[in-house]
């Protein structure tokens, strides 16, 4: 998606015209920080249209572990809906129908790249695993029966 495609993408979620857009890393997706004049940040996600994980089940399962976890005070971004009231958008492109989302920017730091890697940082990993856990407790989506080449639970599968 070229940059003038993304900034037209943006004002679904009635971000104006003046905004920098800085390509993000992804695996298989296309993401932008979207910075606004104001200087507020968002995340605008384009998913590819030729995987499953982009499909429209699999995002709302993603939209509804992120508002699970902000519900338990664990720190996620928001998911935003669309001047439709739409929290994932379909965009038509050459590929298929690829589905976009906004997600406020949240700051820290990557993980891997901090150094060095403390007893104190582990014991924080798995307070918050443990947090995480409790959150998603009971739940259920029709989306979590699916699998795909990074679940843990077909590591002897590889």
């Amino acid at each position: 998606i070229s940059d003038a495609g993304a900034k037209q993408l943006a004002s679904q979620w009635g971000l104006e015209a003046e905004l920098q857009l800085d390509p993000l890393p992804s695996y298989d997706d296309v993401n932008f920080r979207v910075t606004t004049s104001e200087g507020k940040r968002f995340v605008l996600k384009l998913h590819n249209p030729l995987i499953p994980c982009g499909s429209p089940e699999n995002l709302s399962l993603q939209n509804e572990v992120i508002r699970r976890l902000a519900a338990a005070k664990i720190a996620v971004p928001e998911v935003l809906r669309a001047s439709g009231g739409e929290d994932i958008l379909e965009v038509p492109q050459e590929e298929g129908v690829a589905r976009a989302r906004m997600l406020t920017w949240l700051s820290g730091d990557i993980l891997p790249e901090s150094e060095p890697k403390s007893i104190v940082l582990g014991e924080e990993i798995g307070r918050l695993a443990g947090r995480v856990a409790g959150a998603l407790q009971g739940m259920d989506h029709p989306a979590m029966k699916w699998t795909w080449d990074w679940d843990l639970r077909q590591a002897t599968r590889v």
